[in-house]
């Protein structure tokens, strides 16, 4: 999450709620800045993640050869194997850090269930880094359809006009 207040405030949120379902939030993870490079916020989720599969297998020597058929020769062969021991990693972010954190999100090689905040609601974004992040779920408290034409020239206007693309607050 971004280490400012509406980070700190949202992922409190969200960590309450959880708790009071009755679930655990096992790591917060906070970054400052452009998130072009998360190497270390998503390389300390790996060793979390390493951990709680070491936690769970009978045979603990050597958990990096989790999957047999993997030769394992350097730190980064380890991204080969998709770690699936954190059910899910909520990400709050702002709408233009999208473009960053989506890549990275395929790169560190997660199997789970992404979650984030309103900010992720950008249809085109979304659209472009589906492949990356086809499966996020997010709340918001509006839609709109994807498809239809006025929404599509408001968006592609706006963008034409300041450059950018509308946040929440711009579209409602």
């Amino acid at each position: 999450a971004p280490a400012d207040d509406y980070g700190q405030q949202i992922t409190l949120s969200f960590i309450e709620a959880v708790e009071k379902r009755g679930g655990e939030v096992l790591e917060m993870i906070w970054y400052s800045g452009e998130p072009r490079s998360l190497r270390h916020e998503f390389r300390e989720l790996r060793e979390l993640a390493f951990q709680l599969l070491a936690a769970d297998s009978t045979d603990t020597t050597n958990i990096l050869y989790y999957d047999s058929t993997l030769v394992l020769n350097t730190a980064s062969d380890s991204l080969k194997i998709k770690l699936d021991r954190i059910e899910g990693i909520y990400i709050p972010l702002y709408q233009q850090d999208i473009e960053f954190i989506a890549p990275q999100l395929a790169y560190w090689n997660f199997k789970t269930q992404l979650l984030g905040d309103v900010n992720w609601y950008q249809p085109l974004t979304l659209e472009k880094y589906r492949r990356y992040i086809d499966r996020i779920i997010f709340v918001t408290s509006t839609w709109f359809p994807e498809d239809d034409p006025k929404f599509i020239r408001y968006i592609e206007d706006y963008e034409a006009t300041l450059g950018k693309a509308p946040d929440i607050l711009n579209i409602t």
